[in-house]
């Protein structure tokens, strides 16, 4: 099997140690990467593929160490959607008394006659 060409040179992004540009030979001819250690690195992307283009052309990467933003910790507010039952109220037992009563009374009444 024969080893394509190597086109040029760039820091792996895996492992910072150097990897090789090489280009497919059907298709697209699209580059992609070898790295030793951590292998092929195939991306297809218009960015990328620019972006090991002008490493083989020579043009120097500017090297931009991006912050890390770590979004602040909010406290987690929780939403109850169950809501309290409200207590029973004490007057209810003796509305239901009343009606009972007022039952047996008609009934009695009734029977009177």
């Amino acid at each position: 099997m024969k080893s394509k060409e190597v086109l040029g040179t760039t820091p792996c992004e895996g492992c910072s140690g150097e990897a090789v540009i090489k280009q497919r030979n059907n298709g697209k001819k699209l580059l992609y990467l070898h790295c030793t250690s951590c292998g092929l690195d195939q991306r297809t992307g218009g960015i990328l593929q620019a972006k090991w283009q002008r490493a083989i052309n020579g043009e120097q990467e500017p090297v931009v160490e991006e912050p890390i933003n770590e979004p602040e910790k909010a406290p987690v507010e929780t939403q109850n959607n169950e809501e309290e039952p409200e207590p029973e109220k004490s007057s209810a037992g003796w509305g239901l008394f009343a009606g009972v009563l007022a039952c047996v009374g008609l009934a009695l009444g009734l029977k009177a006659r």
